[in-house]
């Protein structure tokens, strides 16, 4: 049981990825932060407007790193394909998720609080990571003990 959930978790996961990945290259970091403000007005009732991120600096910056967050994705997708051979790499690949996520928790501290979607982000992104790590564990005690 616990091997399908963290299959379809790391499906899930790998395909949000990719997709704001691709949004980010061709719609740009505004138009991906107001897509994902839309999506997420259950959480989010009424949210300010992300107005920071039009400029060509912020976009330039995201736009380039966009390919690398795809990637990221496919790999975990990967991972998830082919779970049994490659259950090794799925805590390596959290630990990634891990270190983003720490970013924002870095740029909280030293720049100060963000719009309340990137906090909501940041515990996404630090908490995931240990949830799924805790059904890895789980994974991992069920295939030895078989």
């Amino acid at each position: 049981m616990a091997f399908h959930l963290l299959r379809l978790l790391l499906f899930l996961a790998s395909i949000l990825i990719v997709s704001v990945g691709i949004s980010f290259f061709f719609l740009g970091p505004n138009a991906t932060a107001s897509l994902t403000l839309d999506s997420l007005q259950l959480f989010l009732p009424n949210p300010e407007k992300i107005t920071d991120m039009t400029g060509p600096n912020v976009d330039s910056e995201l736009r380039f790193f966009a390919p690398f967050l795809v990637a990221y994705g496919v790999l975990l997708f990967l991972c998830a394909k082919h779970l049994r051979t490659h259950l090794y790499y799925v805590p390596h690949m959290l630990v990634v998720f891990l270190i983003g996520g720490l970013g924002r928790v870095l740029s909280y501290i030293t720049v100060g609080e963000p719009h309340p979607l990137f906090v909501h982000l940041m515990v996404i992104e630090v908490g995931l990571p240990i949830l799924f790590y805790f059904l890895y564990t789980r994974v991992v005690a069920s295939i030895t003990q078989d």
